[in-house]
């Protein structure tokens, strides 16, 4: 597995000096930590608490493009803060919670990767879409359930249970 700590902008991220149980990277971040493409455009991450506080004195809050969310943008736009990921379908605390430990760093899961992207068919997205569908990586998490709001889920001790889907184990 690939030091993700060695590329560039998750060196800028770690002079930040976030708490790690407050932000997690979302869209091709993940796809990156397991391996499965080369690079990043940016590093999105959604972030709550003392997490956002910080990023906020450091940039200007302004609207992000989708879903009526703010976001951060640091280190010349390289490194996208977001308040949300998708808040039609989850929580911050969901995406947080139940995102991947990777080398000390939350990543959301790749079933979560797999539903954002499907929604927002960009062409990149759809190129990830692809990779995900023909990897040894992405195939099992594509195969547990997409995460939705769902009261069955919504009152688990495990929050992140959700988005790792029923047959995942903590």
């Amino acid at each position: 597995m690939r030091d993700i700590a060695s590329h560039p902008y998750f060196q800028s991220l770690a002079e930040l000096h976030l708490s790690p149980d407050d932000f997690a990277i979302a869209g091709s971040g993940p796809l990156f930590a397991h391996g499965l493409i080369d690079d990043l455009g940016d590093l999105d991450i959604v972030c709550r608490n003392e997490a956002w506080t910080t990023v906020c004195k450091l940039g200007d809050v302004i609207d992000a493009p989708l879903f009526n969310i703010k976001r951060v943008l640091l280190f010349d736009e390289t490194l996208e803060f977001l308040n949300g990921w998708f808040p039609e379908i989850w929580t911050t605390d969901e995406i947080i919670d139940g995102a991947d430990l990777i080398q000390g760093i939350r990543f959301v899961p790749l079933a979560v990767v797999f539903r954002t992207k499907s929604i927002l068919k960009r062409p990149r997205d759809l190129l990830h879409l692809e990779i995900l569908k023909n990897s040894s990586a992405g195939t099992p998490a594509l195969r547990r359930k997409s995460p939705t709001r769902d009261p069955l889920h919504r009152n688990t001790k495990d929050p992140g249970a959700r988005l790792r889907g029923p047959s995942a184990k903590p």
